[in-house]
C-alpha cells in the first residue's frame, strides 16, 4: 500500500489527478491560509450545503465547513475528471459519490479540526480519516475510562493527554472507514501499538496509518474492500424524477402534513386520539428531549411498542434528529433481542411497561446489564419516560440535525439464518415512495380511515400503505389495540374503517365470526388488503362474494417489491394473481436454476430491483452474495409467473423460510434454539401446509434413547430461553435415522411429507 501526502501547494496547482488501487492520497490543508479561496468557490456547493452554512452561528465554523466541502468536491472532480459531482450516503450514513459511468468509484473521507482539514481519498478501500487539535482537556482521564479498552484507559492514565487524542484520533479513523458513527461505542476494539484489534475477530487487516501535525493528531484507516463491495450500488438519481419522489426526511413530511391538515385527526388507539397538528407538536417535543439525553443522529434505537399513539410520536421522533428505530415486534424476546443488538449496537431501548400481561421492563434492564452499547432504556407508560419527557420539554423548539432523505430511516427485521434476523435498510425517500405508490394504487384519500390491525412495527400496516401512506393523504389511522377477530371487527364497526389488512388465517377467523355474530357491521369496508402469506383460491372467491368491499391481494416484501391488484380489476381476475408491481420503475425478473428467463405461464423465481428494493441488508456480507445479484437484483425467494394479462401469480416459497399465519420463520433458527436442550441432540424444522395457519412448524428430533420429550415441554424450554411465541413448533415428531438426499444432506422434502402423514 503506497501513501501520498499532499498540502495546500498541491491542491492550488493540482489538474488533472490520478489514484489507483492500493494508493491513499491524503491532503493535509490549513484551511485560514486559503480564506479568499474559500469563499470564492463556496459556490460549488450543494443547496442543502448552502443551508447549513448558514446555520453556524460562528463565522470560523462556518468557514472550516466551507472548505471541507469544497476540497472534497474539487478533488474528486480532478480525481474523475467530471464537471459536477452527485452524492449520496449509504445504508450506514456514509457518503459516497454517485457511480459515473466509464468512471471508477473513488472512496473518500473528510475530517477537521482547529486550523487543519485532513482528507483521504482510495480506490477500492474503506477509508476513515480524523485529526484533532490537541487544545486542554481536562475530563479525558473520565471519557478514555468510558469509551476506550480497559488496556487503553490504562495507557492513557499512565500517558497523559497526548496519548488520549492519538487514541482518540485512530478509533474514530477507524469507525468512520466503518460507516458506523460513535451509536456502537469505542470500546469494542483497540488501536494499542498502532493496530486495530477488534474483540472476537480474527484475521485482520486493517491499516492504520499516523499523520505527523504539530499540536494535532492526526490517523488514516483503511482496509480492501471484498469482492462483494465493490459490485453493484442503487444509483438514486435515475428515480429523481418520479411522480411521488421526494429527497426529504420522515419527520419534514410530518411538518407538511401539520400544516396541511391541522386539527384533522391523524391516529387513534383504544385509549385517545391525536391531531396531525398535535402529532407533529409532540414529536418535536420528544426529539428535543432525545437530543438532550444524548441520542444522535445515527443512532440506532430498539423500539418495542405496540399498536398505540405514542408508537407514531417516538418513530417521527426519531426521523426528526435522524436516529434510525430498528422495529422489534411486541412478540420478541431475549432470544431475537441479543442477536440484534450484537449486531447493531443500539443507543438506546424503547419499551411498553406492559402488554398483554407480559412486563417489558425486567427484560430490557437486563439488555442493557449484558450489553454496554445500550445508554438508555424508555419506557413508555402514563408515568412513563416517554410520557415524562414529552411534558417536560413541551414548548422548547429546538434545532433538528438536518436529515437527507437518502440516509436510513429505518431498520426492519427479515428472517435470519442463524438465529439473528437480518436488518432491512430503508432511507426515507424510498420509504415514503414506497408508501405514496401504495396509497395511489388504493386510491386513498383524506376521506379514508385504515385500520393497523397487524403490528404497526411490520412493514404491511406502516407503510403499504398503511400509516405512512394514509397520513401523507390526510386520513385517519386506526391502531388496533390487539391481533383478535373481535378487536378488528369492533375497529370497523365503530370507527367506519374504509380499508385494512389482513393476513389469510386471521381473514378465516373474522368470517367465521361473523357467521354467528349478527351486531359486528363492516359495510364501511371498501378495500380489504390480504397478503403476508399465499391466499387460496377458495378463500379468495369466499371473500369476493361474501364482503361489501373489494379484496386486493397483496404481495410484498420489506426489502421492497410490492405488486397488488387494482380496485377496478374483474374479481375473477383479482381472486388468481396478486395484480402488478406499484411503480412505474420496478424492474421485475422470474428466472430458473440457471437465472434465465423463463416463458409466460412457468414458475419461476422471483427477481426484483427498482426505486424501493435496497441493493444490500445492513453488516451482512455473506447473506447480501446469497441474495442479490451482481447487477442489483434482490432474490425475493419466492415462486412466481407472468399470467397471460401480464399479471404476477405467486406459487409459494423456494427459501426453506416458513410463513406461519404471515410471521416469517427459519427453520434453522429454530432448529438451534431446541438443539440448545439437554435431550435433544439433532432437530430439523420444516413447514407443512396447514388450512388455518397457511404453513405449521414441525419439528423433527433425535433425542436420548431414554428421553421422552412433548409438545408441551418444547414450548415451556422456547419460553424460558426467550424465543417469541409465534416461533413455537405446532407438531414434533421423534426419528432415530434422518432421510438423506444423493449428497448426504437432511432430505427435508421427505420430512414434510412424513409431517403431512401424521
Amino acid at each position: 500500500m503506497e501513501i501520498k501526502r499532499y498540502g495546500a501547494k498541491e491542491f492550488l496547482a493540482a489538474g488533472k489527478l490520478c489514484i489507483r488501487e492500493n494508493e491513499i492520497h491524503i491532503w493535509c490543508i490549513c484551511w485560514p491560509e486559503m480564506t479568499d479561496f474559500w469563499v470564492n468557490h463556496e459556490y460549488i456547493l450543494s443547496g442543502q450545503e448552502s443551508e447549513q452554512v448558514g446555520r453556524f452561528r460562528f463565522s470560523e465554523d462556518r468557514m472550516r465547513y466551507i472548505a471541507g466541502k469544497v476540497v472534497v468536491r474539487l478533488l474528486l472532480k480532478r480525481y474523475l475528471d467530471v464537471e459536477t459531482i452527485d452524492f449520496s450516503v449509504s445504508e450506514r450514513g456514509k457518503p459516497y459519490h454517485k457511480k459515473i459511468a466509464g468512471k471508477q468509484t473513488v472512496d473518500f473521507n473528510i475530517s477537521h479540526s482547529g486550523e487543519f482539514i485532513l482528507a483521504g481519498f482510495a480506490v477500492g478501500m474503506d477509508i476513515g480519516v480524523d485529526v484533532q487539535e490537541m487544545a486542554g482537556c481536562p475530563d479525558y482521564r473520565e471519557i478514555a475510562g468510558n469509551f476506550y479498552t480497559e488496556e487503553e484507559a490504562e495507557d492513557v492514565i499512565k500517558e497523559g493527554a497526548a496519548l488520549f487524542f492519538q487514541y482518540w484520533a485512530a478509533k474514530e479513523a477507524y469507525v468512520k472507514a466503518l460507516g458506523i458513527g460513535l451509536g456502537r461505542g469505542m470500546d469494542f476494539f483497540s488501536v494499542r501499538n498502532g493496530k486495530i484489534a477488534e474483540k472476537d475477530k480474527k484475521d485482520q487487516d486493517w491499516f492504520l496509518y499516523p499523520v505527523r501535525i504539530k499540536g494535532y493528531a492526526a490517523y488514516v484507516a483503511a482496509h480492501k474492500k471484498e469482492a462483494n463491495q465493490m459490485g453493484y450500488k442503487k444509483d438514486m438519481s435515475k428515480y429523481e424524477n418520479l411522480e411521488g419522489w421526494e429527497r426529504c426526511g420522515v419527520g419534514e413530511q410530518l411538518d407538511r402534513w401539520a400544516e396541511k391538515y391541522g386539527e384533522r385527526t391523524a391516529v387513534t388507539d383504544s385509549e385517545d386520539e391525536i391531531s396531525y397538528m398535535e402529532l407533529k407538536q409532540k414529536a418535536d417535543c420528544l426529539a428535543a428531549a432525545f437530543l438532550r439525553k444524548g441520542i444522535l443522529k445515527g443512532d440506532k434505537v430498539l423500539v418495542q411498542l405496540p399498536n398505540r399513539i405514542s408508537f407514531v410520536i417516538v418513530f417521527f421522533a426519531l426521523s426528526k434528529i435522524g436516529a434510525v428505530p430498528i422495529m422489534m415486534l411486541p412478540a420478541h424476546r431475549e432470544a431475537e433481542l441479543e442477536g440484534i443488538i450484537e449486531l447493531a449496537k443500539p443507543a438506546a431501548y424503547i419499551v411498553a411497561e406492559k402488554y398483554l400481561g407480559f412486563s417489558y421492563v425486567p427484560m430490557a434492564n437486563a439488555m442493557k446489564e449484558k450489553y454496554s452499547c445500550i445508554r438508555h432504556i424508555f419506557v413508555d407508560s402514563e408515568s412513563g419516560d416517554i410520557s415524562g419527557m414529552i411534558a417536560e420539554t413541551c414548548g422548547e423548539n429546538g434545532a433538528f440535525p438536518a436529515v437527507d432523505g437518502y440516509e436510513t430511516a429505518v431498520l426492519l427485521l427479515s428472517g435470519g439464518t442463524t438465529g439473528v434476523p437480518k436488518l432491512i435498510p430503508r432511507t426515507h425517500t424510498d420509504y415514503m415512495y414506497n408508501a405514496r405508490m401504495s396509497a395511489k394504487r388504493c386510491r386513498l384519500d383524506s376521506s379514508d380511515v385504515y385500520l393497523a390491525s397487524l403490528p404497526v412495527a411490520h412493514n404491511f400496516p406502516l407503510c403499504c400503505p398503511g400509516l405512512l401512506g394514509t397520513l401523507d393523504v390526510g386520513g385517519k389511522v386506526v391502531l388496533a389495540s390487539a391481533t383478535s377477530p373481535d378487536d378488528i371487527l369492533d375497529a370497523i364497526t365503530e370507527e367506519g374503517v374504509t380499508i385494512t389488512a389482513l393476513v389469510p388465517a386471521m381473514v378465516t377467523v373474522c368470517m367465521e365470526m361473523l357467521e354467528w355474530d349478527e351486531d359486528y357491521d363492516i359495510s364501511s369496508l371498501r378495500i380489504l388488503q390480504v397478503g403476508g402469506a399465499m391466499l387460496e383460491d377458495s378463500l379468495a372467491d369466499k371473500i369476493i362474494e361474501e364482503w361489501p368491499c373489494k379484496l386486493m391481494q397483496v404481495f410484498g416484501t420489506a426489502e421492497g417489491l410490492l405488486s397488488f391488484t387494482s380496485p377496478e380489476d374483474e374479481g375473477s381476475l383479482i381472486a388468481r394473481c396478486q395484480g402488478t408491481p406499484v411503480s412505474p420503475a420496478d424492474e421485475v425478473k422470474i428466472v430458473d436454476d440457471e437465472d434465465k428467463a423463463v416463458p409466460e405461464g412457468v414458475f419461476g423465481e422471483l427477481l426484483s430491483r427498482g426505486p424501493y428494493t435496497i441493493d444490500g441488508y445492513y453488516m451482512a456480507e455473506e447473506a447480501n452474495k446469497k441474495s442479490f445479484t451482481p447487477d442489483g437484483f434482490y432474490r425475493t425467494g419466492d415462486k412466481a409467473m407472468w399470467t397471460k394479462d401480464g399479471r404476477l401469480r405467486l406459487g409459494g416459497r423456494i427459501k426453506e423460510q416458513i410463513n406461519r399465519a404471515g410471521e416469517k420463520i427459519m427453520p434453522s433458527e429454530i432448529e438451534a434454539y431446541l438443539c440448545r436442550h439437554l435431550k435433544i441432540k439433532e432437530a430439523a424444522v420444516v413447514g407443512v401446509p396447514d388450512e388455518t395457519l397457511g404453513n405449521r412448524i414441525c419439528a423433527f428430533l433425535v433425542t436420548d434413547d431414554e428421553a421422552g420429550i412433548d409438545l408441551q415441554e418444547i414450548h415451556r424450554f422456547l419460553r424460558e430461553i426467550g424465543v417469541a411465541a409465534y416461533k413455537m413448533p405446532d407438531q414434533i415428531e421423534r426419528v432415530e435415522t434422518w432421510p438423506l438426499t444423493s449428497v448426504g444432506k437432511i432430505d427435508k422434502k421427505a420430512l414434510e411429507r412424513m409431517a403431512q402423514e401424521k
